[in-house]
């Protein structure tokens, strides 16, 4: 799990809605504590290599970040939340991906790194970048992926107006907000990857991003 003790920065500064009367700062946060962040996972329960390692070897990190209108049908939090959406009923909004690159030696992670570690050091590589400048109106839920597929690969939509799937084997975390209406929500908001059980594992990351 987790470190529960840990507190969390806010690591972006977020959503600046075109459609409000003023520009409204929503900043998001790793946490709460007592969940995993999404960014401390590893390959599964016999094979402890956290997934983050993979962006230290390959040099580079992509963060993906992806709006979804919340289904009528849904009404859930959490892990129920999660798995609804991992399973296809949740798609993203057509043209809202943005996407960030991170050099992995921006992130300054040795071999040997923890989950806090990973989330400090993303939260000062991101500290001052905007995920979106136009958030979508209404209630909405916010996921962040990142893996090392380059943006060049994400940010195109195919001919059926929609993005490239992402590849399991390069997936270093996933996270999500709680239903959310970034035009009335008061800072911050959370990410987290909302799952019971330990050790967070590669499975349940590609079930958040809907890897397949």
């Amino acid at each position: 799990m987790a470190d529960r003790g840990s507190i969390i920065a806010a690591i972006f500064v977020a959503c600046a809605l075109s459609t409000c009367a003023r520009t409204r700062t929503v900043a998001l946060s790793y946490g709460p504590p007592s969940n995993y962040s999404g960014l401390d996972c590893v390959e599964d329960a016999t094979n402890r290599t956290p997934l983050v390692s993979r962006a230290v070897t390959n040099g580079a990190v992509t963060f993906v970040v992806d709006f979804f209108d919340v289904p009528a049908n849904i009404n859930a939090t959490g892990e129920v939340l999660l798995r609804a959406c991992g399973g296809g009923r949740c798609t993203p909004i057509a043209r809202r991906r943005s996407t960030i690159e991170i050099r992995g030696a921006d992130l300054g992670l040795g071999p040997n790194v923890s989950g806090p570690d990973v989330v400090r050091a993303v939260s000062r590589a991101l500290a001052t970048t905007p995920v979106t400048r136009n958030a979508p109106d209404g209630t909405v839920i916010l996921r962040v992926v990142a893996t090392t597929q380059p943006a060049s690969e994400l940010d195109a939509l195919d001919g059926s107006g929609r993005y490239a799937s992402f590849v399991p084997s390069k997936l270093v975390g996933c996270s999500i907000t709680p239903p959310v209406d970034f035009d009335s929500t008061e800072s911050p908001v959370f990410l987290s990857l909302p799952i019971f059980g330990d050790p967070c594992e590669l499975a349940q990351v590609a079930l958040c991003a809907g890897a397949r």
